[in-house]
């Protein structure tokens, strides 16, 4: 019964918790980087590299295959995780904590 009851007592520290987190609303973000990362532009600019990224990656992985040889491009893998380390960091200084919160 002892851990029924503290069962129940996490379960309903959870639930309050999650029903506190769901109706949580993140504040204005103001700034130069906050208008940054909110920009439309920004958002392109990621896809771009995104794609970009699978582009490059699809042509490295066709050209290993055909020479049967490991020719990683290390400053391009370089370069794209530095990318989005970046963005990842940017987003984290302007969201805080609601990135991983909010949609």
């Amino acid at each position: 019964e002892t851990s029924d009851r503290k069962s129940a007592l996490v379960y309903r520290f959870v639930g309050g918790f999650l029903q506190r987190l769901e109706h949580l609303k993140e504040p204005k973000r103001t700034g130069l980087l906050a208008d940054i990362v909110q920009s439309r532009s920004f958002e392109c600019a990621i896809v771009f590299v995104l794609v970009l990224n699978a582009i490059l990656q699809t042509v490295i992985m066709n050209y290993e295959v055909r020479h049967l040889e490991n020719h990683p491009i290390v400053a391009v893998e370089i370069l794209f995780s530095v990318l989005y380390a970046i963005e990842l960091a940017a987003r984290l200084t302007v969201h805080k904590w609601h990135f991983f919160i909010n949609s």
